[in-house]
Order: structure tokens, then sequence, then C-alpha cells
């Protein structure tokens, strides 16, 4: 089961969109494309969590600058940003 906000980050989206190995392939090969989809999962979610610090550590108004209010942080990185519910600017 998955939750919304699964459905709604890409980078889970991404590992929960890898296609399913065939019945014709072998063990190894389902379990070894499985785990690449873990691996690069995990990697999208740390540049997630690095994007997050470092936009955190800006001031409030090179943020403003940039047209993102801190409140928008958390949004930004774990959603899609194509997403039709994010307001525009």
């Amino acid at each position: 089961m998955t939750t919304a906000v699964q459905n709604s980050n890409p980078c889970l989206q991404t590992m929960l969109a890898t296609p399913h190995v065939g019945q014709a392939a072998s063990p190894l090969h389902a379990l070894l494309s499985r785990m690449q989809a873990v691996w690069h999962t995990a990697r999208c979610l740390l540049r997630q969590a690095q994007a997050y610090a470092v936009l955190q550590g800006l001031d409030d108004r090179t943020l403003k600058d940039i047209g993102i209010h801190r409140t928008e942080l958390n949004s930004m990185l774990h959603h899609d940003l194509r997403d039709p519910s994010r307001r525009v600017r």
C-alpha cells in the first residue's frame, strides 16, 4: 500500500514504477533489478536532503528573490513540481 507522499515524490515514483521482470527471467535478475531501483531511489532521496539543507541555509530575503517561501521548501523538494495543485507565482 502506498501513501499520498510516496505517490507524489518523484524519487519514490521511480522505484514504484520499476517494471516487473517477467516470469522467464531468473530470480537473480529480478533481485538485481529491484536492488538497482532501490539504489537509484536512495541516491535521489539523498540529493533531495542535500538540496533541502542548502535551501534551508539561505536567508528569507534570498529565498524571496528566487521566488520561494521557506514554508514551501519541503513541498518543492518532495513533491513533483509539475503537480497542477502547486500554486504558480
